[in-house]
């Protein structure tokens, strides 16, 4: 059996991983790609954890069938601290849980940089979410900063985008 090489990444607020199979000629192949948004509590974690959430999601849940039943494989990372995450003693609960998950399976963390992760990275960056609509309320605005005694640049005030209403045509007074 060939050894199995899985890469994981997280963005703000989506997991990839990609799982490679090194071939007899040395060639890494893509065997399978898994990508998924987070959960509402999930987007509170730093980035630490969410590297960690990866690597557990991948291993235990995504690529199981491939992974468990003690053949050796390699994750890779561009989460350095990720790589040390077997050693350390300083864990919550849920990173305590995911640990004795996968203590079932026989694996090697390794550092790659950022660069080098396309793959994985670019499954972590698949838009899941529409971008919010931001609505400001240009007379708000203007009472708020008058109030802060802070002067309004009536010119600024048109000319940013983000003050600007869908099909205003007025001229500010």
């Amino acid at each position: 059996m060939h050894p199995f090489i899985l890469i994981t990444d997280v963005s703000f607020d989506r997991l990839g991983s990609t799982l490679y199979q090194k071939q007899m000629d040395g060639i890494e192949k893509p065997v399978a790609y898994a990508s998924r948004g987070l959960s509402d509590p999930e987007l509170r974690y730093d980035t630490h954890k969410l590297e960690f959430l990866a690597l557990k999601w991948s291993v235990t849940d995504q690529f199981h069938e491939y992974l468990y039943g003690g053949a050796e494989f390699e994750v890779h990372t561009d989460n350095n601290p990720l790589t040390y995450i077997l050693m350390t003693a300083k864990l919550d609960a849920t990173g305590q849980w995911w640990i004795a998950a996968l203590g079932a399976y026989n694996f090697s963390l390794h550092y790659i940089k950022g660069k080098e992760n396309v793959v994985a990275d670019a499954l972590s960056r698949i838009p899941t979410r529409p971008e919010p609509e931001v609505v400001i309320d240009k007379e708000r605005v203007k009472k708020l900063l008058s109030v802060a005694k802070i002067p309004v640049d009536k010119r600024a005030e048109v000319d940013h985008p983000a003050l600007q209403a869908k099909g205003d045509t007025r001229t500010p007074t």
